[in-house]
């Protein structure tokens, strides 16, 4: 298990001994370091990411990954 921080979000990446890996993204409490955002608007954007990646997975043979649940 590692984490990784980033500008919205920080991520912890999961490997499984039988070849599966996961990635848990989350939210920066307060937003992060760009707490100017608003909760709404980093909302909006977590929801174009999901809608751009199941795009992308329908009308693309790019692999991308699966998004299990995202609020």
């Amino acid at each position: 298990m590692t984490s990784q921080p980033g500008v919205l979000n920080w991520a912890i990446f999961l490997s499984f001994s039988y070849g599966v890996g996961w990635v848990l993204r989350a939210p920066h409490p307060a937003g992060g370091t760009c707490s100017f955002l608003s909760a709404d608007y980093t909302s909006r954007i977590l929801a174009s990411e999901v809608a751009t990646l199941k795009h992308v997975k329908k009308h693309t043979p790019i692999p991308v990954p699966g998004v299990f649940a995202y609020r």
